[in-house]
């Protein structure tokens, strides 16, 4: 499991189960007298001979307990408990108009250039220590305010030889509100927990097959102070439980083969010990029939994605698309180049249609379950104090908007809410459709469209892989993929662990180690159908080019820990031209003798 920890480090920080001290709330006292005070103080006092006072300060201070258990075949491995309090620091100079962030230095690449770029994030002591507390906000708040005034200088320097592509403001005027919240803490029983841990595990000591396996159960309690110079203030609790349950083996042939269970909840009790171990059995029978399945064969034509794949595809192509990104102007050309290709094509796209005129996506943080299944992604105002709504993004196929932070953008110049993280995502997103198919009326379609192109058979993708629970180089394909989709050529490749074959007369057959390509944003245009029924997913959001030219651009806070959980209510989705291919490359060998027990 350490293994998987490392594969996660990155992108993937799902933070551990609670032992928050009920003693918070009363230290939020000192914790906001300390913000408040030295707020004022910066206000007043801060500034440089000759150059501008802040215009803009903002603090925020998270507080998290977090707890990791894993076990490996019924035996716990890891047993960690850690508590921190991290401070961050923004800081604005200039005026909303033009200010020193949506930009970045190359100078900043010089070793003291980075600190000076990353170093406005400093840890809190955890004692009631209103002095100490203050003195850190102080420190942290003069290294900001200090890089800020530099960075522009350096903006305004450039914008002297060039001028800016898009007459944008770098802030948007927001509503301050305030929102103070008590700290919700999860009792959880660690004896139970180790208990669950212990018991998924344990169900792969009898799978001779399987050859290395783990459960993880993550959790964390945090609760977040904010303020900021215009008003805002808010305290937010956010208690939330992981638990990933990982087996990986090799096909007959060599090939490496890998599944996962996750589940997420506010609470361990929001965990149903009985469902998972259930899916768990599931998972790793399905993984030992994969050992001896067909390798999947070059095929070019309609794919039916069902349940935890149409939630998963729609998450990976088309939901990164739905987020607006501010692009930083740049000193260096070859800086320039990059940020150019991480832009969302999108944000040109609003007003056309992006779906078939049957499709519509909404963003909805009020909502807290559908059909019975809590949605985990909403919350009552965002990371830079501003209050949650209800965004539609696609109406009738059409992009309307884009989910957006405090950055402006093309014609789009007001938060919609959704700063979370290292940059912008969304909370829970619906997709609904009009007159969906039935499951067997799917297929049929499904069927006709094989019949009509003149194929031996459909496929059905029923798994696709999270790659951040694949092997590492899976994970960091991915994340490139997304950094620079332009390296990507026809489109990323993605992983698929349940594919069938589906012939005429309604059979399927198990094919393994399928690659599934050439499905973006622009694919989704073109769906042939959707179901009336739909799955309801929760999973980490991570959109790489958004988090990096939010956090080279100076602008809002960053967030160490937790990358954003996203629950998605999304129906199963048929597609007309998708490549699925063999997996290309060398294949490791296996095994040389049979496992021990097998003597």
């Amino acid at each position: 499991m350490r293994n998987l920890a490392r594969q996660q480090c990155f992108l993937l920080l799902i933070c551990g189960l609670m032992g928050w001290l009920p003693s918070a709330w009363a230290q939020s006292d000192i914790v906001l007298k300390a913000m408040h005070d030295e707020m004022d103080r910066s206000m007043k006092q801060l500034r440089i001979k000759n150059l501008d006072r802040p215009y803009f300060i903002a603090y925020r201070v998270r507080d998290v307990t977090t707890t990791v258990i894993e076990g490996t075949l019924g035996s716990l491995t890891r047993n960690q408990q850690n508590r921190a309090r991290w401070l961050t620091v923004e800081v604005r100079v200039g005026s909303y108009d033009l200010d020193n962030t949506n930009f970045f230095s190359f100078s900043a690449f010089a070793p003291a250039g980075v600190m000076r770029s990353f170093g406005n994030m400093v840890q809190l002591p955890l004692e009631d220590d209103y002095k100490e507390i203050r003195r850190q906000i102080w420190l942290a708040t003069d290294a900001a305010y200090k890089k800020a005034a530099q960075d522009l200088a350096r903006k305004k320097a450039v914008l002297q030889t060039e001028t800016r592509g898009d007459n944008l403001p770098d802030f948007s005027r927001e509503d301050p509100i305030k929102s103070l919240e008590k700290p919700a803490p999860t009792i959880v029983d660690l004896k139970q927990a180790g208990v669950l841990v212990r018991k998924l595990s344990a169900i792969f000591q009898s799978m001779l097959g399987i050859y290395q396996s783990s459960a993880t159960l993550q959790a964390s309690n945090e609760y977040t102070y904010y303020l900021n110079s215009e008003g805002a203030e808010y305290t937010r609790a956010t208690p939330f439980v992981g638990l990933t349950v990982i087996a990986r083996t090799q096909a007959v042939d060599g090939m490496p083969l890998s599944n996962a269970v996750t589940a997420y909840a506010r609470s361990l009790a929001g965990l149903s010990g009985d469902r998972l171990l259930a899916k768990v059995v599931e998972m790793g029978e399905q993984l030992t029939e994969l050992r001896s399945a067909p390798v999947a064969e070059r095929y070019e034509g309609p794919v039916l994605f069902e349940g935890q794949a149409s939630a998963e595809i729609f998450a990976q192509a088309f939901a990164p698309r739905l987020v607006a990104s501010r692009r930083p102007l740049s000193d260096n050309p070859q800086f320039d180049m990059v940020f150019s290709r991480m832009e969302n094509p999108f944000q040109d796209r609003v007003g056309a249609r992006v779906l078939p005129v049957w499709a519509s996506v909404s963003d909805n943080p009020a909502a807290r379950d559908y059909q019975g299944v809590a949605l985990l992604g909403g919350y009552s105002v965002d990371d830079e104090g501003v209050r949650a709504r209800n965004t539609t993004l696609v109406e009738n196929g059409i992009l309307k908007t884009l989910l957006r932070s405090r950055d402006p953008v093309r014609g789009m110049l007001n938060s919609t809410g959704n700063a979370r993280g290292f940059g912008v995502a969304p909370t829970n997103l619906f997709f609904t459709v009009q007159n969906g198919l039935d499951d067997a009326a799917l297929k049929k379609k499904l069927l006709e469209l094989v019949r009509q192109r003149g194929k031996p058979y459909g496929i059905i993708v029923r798994r696709l892989n999270d790659p951040l629970l694949g092997n590492p180089q899976e994970a960091m394909r991915s994340v490139m993929s997304s950094f620079l989709p332009g390296l990507g050529g026809a489109g990323p490749t993605r992983s698929a662990v349940l594919v069938y074959e589906i012939f005429p007369d309604g059979s399927e057959r198990l094919i393994r180690n399928a690659q599934i390509k050439g499905i973006d944003e622009a694919s989704f245009k073109d769906l042939i159908a959707a179901s009336a029924s739909e799955t309801v997913y929760s999973k980490l959001f991570t959109d790489v080019g958004n988090m990096v030219t939010r956090m080279f651009s100076g602008g809002g806070l960053p967030d160490p820990g937790n990358p954003p959980v996203v629950s998605l209510v999304v129906p199963d989705l048929l597609f007309e031209d998708v490549s699925v291919n063999p997996p290309s490359g060398n294949v490791p060998k296996p095994p040389l003798s049979p496992p021990p027990s097998e003597k």
